[in-house]
C-alpha cells in the first residue's frame, strides 16, 4: 500500500495531527510523486503540505 497515494494522504494526515511534521511532509510528498500534479489528492496533499509548521 506504500504506493497508494490515499494511503500516503492518510498517513499524512495522522502524522500532522500527531506533531510529527517531517513524517507529515513525507508522506504528502509522496502523494504528489504517485497521483501526478493535477491529480485531486495531489492538490489536498500540496494544499496540507504548504500548512504544515515551518522551522524557524
Amino acid at each position: 500500500m506504500p504506493a497508494d497515494p490515499g494511503v500516503q494522504l492518510r498517513l499524512g494526515q495522522v502524522h500532522a495531527a500527531l506533531g510529527e511534521t517531517e513524517a507529515a511532509a513525507a508522506a504528502f510528498a509522496a502523494v504528489l510523486d504517485l497521483a501526478g500534479p493535477e491529480a485531486p489528492l495531489a492538490r489536498d496533499a500540496q494544499a496540507r503540505l504548504d500548512a504544515l509548521p515551518k522551522d524557524g
